[in-house]
């Protein structure tokens, strides 16, 4: 006869199994969640308040009297908008200072994305004693069709001395027709606005927390890193490859040439009828300025986008900037970071590098002394 054991300890051991198991997973998480809200920089853009709104012109722009935090995985920053929408301190459309107004207009680079408003090189330059008061008009996201029309509907409300658009690669490559928002195309010549539906545009991407509250699994610091590590990964994988066969195509890249330079040309005429001066400012990426990083997702005509930027200009009677050269200079003197290795956006020192930089030429384009 054989002694079976009683159905009872079966359960006792597969408890005690199973109990074993559920610790040795959950304490470790624990350990690694209390260890990242305790000892980790970072901040998640998924906790702060959408900076955005919804706009019929320009797709989405800053709410007006915003005042929070905003983060990603290396950074955490107080995040300002005056009572027009603009990053920063409040800023009075009439002049009531006597200084020159400089207009700032760009994508995330010129609204200072992983900077406060302090350390952004557009509030540098506001803040120090040198003659000038700026105003920043640049938006998350945006490409070149929406920075001109918000130059155009709300930038000469503020009587500028001088416009500066800062222009970053991707705009032509990508974010000119394949960003949500407005776009326009080159029609037989002529520059043409295209539709959009306000509604398509990507409500996770543009406005954090549109809906009610959050799925549990969000609020965890080590579900979130996890998340966005794979993301990371995703996205890195479709940079490398995926865009190279996507984007390989003449057609294509003087498609999106032609609307740049259009675009440009559009700037030009239009601060010319509003007795404005215009610079462009080529705002390096940090492959150029940091070349011993290795940058991920640029496309194999990178090298060629600066030097046609700059052949175009130059024939179209456009002045510009390049601060490549003293960002560079700025790097190797103080051995520290200029950008985010993930985020790609400036750092603290790279924003002043970057004013640093443009003080000296925007004083000398506005004639002061």
């Amino acid at each position: 006869m054989t002694n079976t054991p009683p159905p009872n300890r079966f359960k006792r051991v597969a408890l005690l199994i199973g109990t074993t198991l559920i610790l040795g997973i959950l304490f470790p998480l624990a350990l690694a969640e209390i260890g990242l809200r305790l000892f980790w920089g970072g901040y998640y853009e998924k906790d702060a308040e959408s900076r955005y709104q919804r706009d019929e012109i320009l797709g989405w722009s800053p709410i007006p009297n915003f005042d929070g935090v905003h983060g990603g995985a290396e950074f955490k920053v107080r995040v300002r908008h005056d009572s027009n929408g603009m990053r920063g301190r409040e800023v009075s459309p009439a002049r009531v200072h006597d200084v020159s107004r400089v207009v700032f207009v760009g994508d995330s680079m010129t609204y200072g994305h992983a900077a406060s408003d302090e350390e952004a090189f557009v509030g540098l330059l506001d803040s120090r004693d040198n003659g000038i008061e700026t105003v920043n008009l640049g938006v998350g996201g945006f490409n070149t069709c929406q920075e001109f029309l918000r130059l155009k509907y709300y930038g000469f409300k503020y009587h500028p001395d001088l416009v500066v658009l800062d222009v970053f690669w991707n705009d032509i490559y990508w974010e000119n027709l394949e960003s949500p928002g407005p776009k326009f195309e080159v029609r037989d010549g002529e520059l043409v606005q295209l539709g959009f539906d306000l509604e398509d545009l990507n409500s996770e991407l543009i406005f954090q927390r549109e809906e009610e509250g959050r799925e549990w699994r969000d609020r965890l610091y080590v579900y979130r890193l996890v998340s966005d590590s794979i993301k990371l990964l995703r996205a890195q994988f479709r940079d490398n490859f995926s865009r190279k066969f996507k984007e390989g195509s003449k057609e294509k890249d003087e498609k999106t040439w032609a609307i740049m330079e259009a675009l440009l040309l559009e700037f030009k005429n239009i601060c010319e009828e509003n007795n404005t001066p215009l610079l462009v400012v080529l705002i390096p990426d940090q492959v150029e300025v940091e070349t011993d990083k290795k940058v991920l997702g640029l496309p194999p005509q990178f090298s060629e986008i600066k030097p046609r930027l700059e052949k175009f200009l130059s024939e179209n009677d456009i002045d510009f900037y390049s601060p490549l050269s003293d960002l560079k200079e700025d790097y190797l003197r103080i051995q520290r970071p200029l950008y985010y290795n993930l985020n790609r956006h400036m750092t603290p020192d790279g924003n002043r590098a970057l004013a640093d930089a443009m003080e000296p030429v925007l004083r000398e384009t506005l004639a002061l002394e």
